[in-house]
């Protein structure tokens, strides 16, 4: 009995010895989930973006969703000739620019025009997915810069006007 009594008691100090893990904590613990939204809103901003530049260059070509200005056929054509002959070109911005102070009178309006009309694209898209009209002109500008056709004219922060070279033929 006296065993019994003695295993008993060596139980229960074993079982009241049992390590605990405590942990302080004064306030609630939190995730930060915003980088993985904020990349998925990046990646929606970038093929919207590549969204609205394809519409400007094909404009009978529409399968946007959003209420985006849609280019007239006519000003994307005379943009394209504005550009090969050298008096419009791509600026970082997401705008066009004058590459001659020459330029005659209608590509003056017509940068006008392709302007206005980027810039409500650019507003409605920084307004959808909440970021900067800055933000959203960078990346145009820089998509814009990179997908200019050999001989058309670039903006380049470290040169200036710059025509983009024509690509070697093998």
């Amino acid at each position: 009995m006296r065993t019994r009594a003695f295993g008993s008691l060596v139980l229960l100090l074993v079982a009241s010895c049992a390590p605990r893990v405590e942990v302080g904590v004064s306030e609630p613990i939190e995730l930060n989930l915003n980088i993985r939204v904020e990349q998925e809103v990046r990646i929606k901003l970038d093929r919207e973006v590549d969204e609205l530049i394809r519409a400007e260059r094909h404009p009978e070509v529409r399968s946007r969703s959003l209420d985006l200005p849609v280019p007239d056929v006519e000003d994307s054509e005379a943009v394209k000739a504005a550009k090969a002959d050298g008096f419009v070109g791509e600026r970082p911005d997401g705008y066009l620019g004058l590459v001659r102070d020459s330029a005659f009178a209608g590509a003056r309006s017509l940068l006008v025009r392709v302007n206005e009309d980027r810039q409500r694209g650019y507003r409605q898209l920084a307004g959808d997915y909440e970021v900067s009209v800055e933000d959203v002109e960078k990346l145009a500008g820089a998509r814009r810069i990179a997908r200019a056709q050999p001989g058309e004219w670039v903006w380049l922060p470290e040169t200036g006007w710059t025509v983009r070279p024509q690509e070697d033929s093998p």
